[in-house]
């Protein structure tokens, strides 16, 4: 049976340094409304190790992860200033907190993202 969690990613860079990185995974209080969006993303792990969540299958193909993340898209806000020939510079990326329904299956993984409806 498959779980249901909210996941959100924020990053920021801060004149060419990594200022700070936070992934959330929580399950889902309730459950999700809407449709699964985009291809499912299957995810290979061993059914024998003691850490069958979904934050560590996550944190260990998280390369994987990532680019299935941006095939969702993500926000990027950038922000330069110059003062006395000095630069500084901001990027931060954002995604948004999504829902994501995890089903372990024997091998493997499969991660498919809801989109929530439209709120009014």
């Amino acid at each position: 049976m498959a779980k249901e969690y909210l996941l959100s990613y924020d990053y920021t860079v801060k004149n060419a340094i990594i200022y700070n990185e936070k992934l959330l995974i929580s399950p889902a209080m309730t459950k999700c409304k809407g449709k699964p969006t985009g291809k499912p993303l299957l995810l290979p792990y061993d059914a024998n190790s003691d850490k069958n969540d979904f934050r560590s299958v996550v944190t260990k193909h998280f390369d994987r992860f990532f680019a299935y993340l941006a095939t969702l898209g993500f926000a990027i806000h950038e922000r330069s200033t110059t003062q006395n020939f000095q630069n500084t510079s901001t990027a931060h990326l954002e995604f948004p907190t999504t829902c994501f329904k995890v089903d372990f299956n024997d091998s493997f993984v499969t991660i498919t993202a809801i989109k929530q409806g439209e709120k009014r």
